[in-house]
């Protein structure tokens, strides 16, 4: 999947579409240390409360994981979640490779 093609497809369509890098990977700096789920659900949560609307939240592989913790931690800035190419685990299974 081009998601460098999807995002702009969406941008031509009219919608405001938000990708970030995740803490510790891309353009941001912060350190091995500091990144964890929780650090990566917080980020999802800042962008998020940059806008007055609620979102849909769109997580594509280990996206989806961190897409679902923030949705947890500010179910109040999202309009919905959308997995793409992401496994759905049930309560207390492991994947294992």
């Amino acid at each position: 999947m081009d998601l460098v093609a999807t995002n702009d497809s969406l941008k031509t369509a009219g919608h405001l579409v938000e990708a970030f890098d995740p803490p510790g990977t891309g353009g941001d700096h912060t350190s091995a240390s500091e990144v964890s789920l929780d650090s990566y659900a917080g980020r999802v949560c800042e962008v998020l409360a940059a806008n007055s609307e609620p979102a849909i939240v769109v997580g594509h592989s280990m996206g989806g994981i961190v897409s679902t913790q923030g949705a947890a931690r500010c179910p109040e800035r999202v309009a919905a979640l959308v997995y793409v190419r992401h496994s759905c685990q049930r309560t207390g299974r492991v994947l294992s490779t």
